[in-house]
C-alpha cells in the first residue's frame, strides 16, 4: 500500500467536507456559525460537524454546547454517505497507537492536521463559508478533540479576526 502524499489527503478531505457541506446548506434554511472538521490525538478520520444559530436554539443548554461540536445535531455530518474516499485514504497512513515513537507520533499527528487545516483553507478560498460580513459570522475550525492549543493556533490562521471574537472568549484554550 503507497502511502497517501498530503496533497492526496488534503484534496480527499477537502472533496468531502465540500460535498457534505453543500448537502446540508441545500438540505437546510439555517445560518451556520461553527464549521468543524475534528479528530482525535490518534488523528483519526476527520469528522464533518457544525453548528446554526437555529439548531442552538432548540438546545436547552445552549452556552455549554455552543462550541460543542460533538453535540451538535449535525456532528458526523456526510460521515457515511460523504467521507468513503477520506477512509479509504487515512487506511493508507500508520496507525497512531503504542506501536509508535514519540517522534513519529508527532509527525502523524501535525500532518493529519494540516491536511484538515489546509482542506478547510481551500474551501474558504473558494467562499464556501461566505464572503465578506458573511464569512464573518461563521468560525471554522480543524480542531482536536479534546481541545488543546493548538485549536487556537488553527482558528487563527482559518479566519478572519472578526469572526473569531465570542469563540476566543468563549471557547479558546
Amino acid at each position: 500500500m503507497n502511502r497517501p502524499s498530503q496533497r492526496q489527503v488534503t484534496q480527499a478531505i477537502a472533496d468531502a467536507t465540500r460535498a457534505a457541506l453543500l448537502d446540508l446548506f441545500s438540505s437546510t434554511a439555517e445560518q451556520f456559525y461553527y464549521i468543524s472538521l475534528s479528530s482525535t490525538e490518534e488523528a483519526a478520520v476527520p469528522i464533518l460537524s457544525a453548528w446554526s444559530h437555529e439548531a442552538l436554539k432548540k438546545e436547552k443548554s445552549q452556552e455549554s454546547i455552543k462550541w460543542s461540536s460533538s453535540d451538535s445535531p449535525y456532528s458526523m455530518y456526510g460521515w457515511d454517505t460523504h467521507f468513503d474516499a477520506v477512509h479509504e485514504i487515512f487506511s493508507r497512513l500508520p496507525e497512531l497507537d503504542g506501536s509508535v515513537s514519540e517522534q513519529d507520533w508527532k509527525e502523524e499527528y501535525e500532518f493529519c492536521f494540516s491536511c484538515m487545516e489546509d482542506a478547510l483553507a481551500i474551501l474558504d478560498r473558494e467562499g464556501l463559508f461566505g464572503t465578506g460580513i458573511e464569512r464573518e459570522q461563521c468560525v471554522v475550525i480543524a480542531e482536536v478533540v479534546p481541545p488543546d492549543s493548538s485549536n487556537t493556533d488553527r482558528a487563527l490562521r482559518l479566519n478572519p479576526a472578526a469572526a473569531l471574537v465570542e469563540w476566543l472568549r468563549e471557547a479558546a484554550e
